[in-house]
């Protein structure tokens, strides 16, 4: 699936069950912000449930806890008026610019 069929699909089901209708920019983006956090949480409590508790890692699960978070993340992206190339273009040159203000001798040392 490609990033802007995957957006649109998050789209038509963005509105909550209660039927309450979040129209404002600033209601989309607080429902995402929510949704990141309490989806991060599910998927550290499995990791959290693998290294302390010593439960098998529950990979369906993980995978399941990760869409959840790509999920908010589309809502909070449509909210900006962005979408999923913008952003990892964006961060993918950022990432490149951060990468040349690391010293060589730290990139070399971690592996890079």
């Amino acid at each position: 699936m490609d990033p802007k069929t995957y957006l649109k699909g998050c789209l038509r089901t963005e509105s909550p069950a209660s039927g309450i209708q979040l129209f404002s920019q600033e209601e989309r983006l607080l429902h995402a912000a929510m949704g990141l956090c309490t989806e991060a949480g599910e998927f550290q409590d499995q990791l959290k449930r693998h290294f302390f508790y010593g439960t098998p890692l529950d990979f369906t699960n993980v995978e399941e806890e990760l869409g959840d978070l790509l999920w908010y993340v589309s809502i909070g992206l449509d909210a900006i008026g962005s979408d999923y190339e913008t952003c990892m273009a964006q961060n993918n040159a950022e990432q490149r610019k951060a990468s040349r203000q690391v010293p060589r001798q730290v990139r070399q040392d971690a592996g890079h």
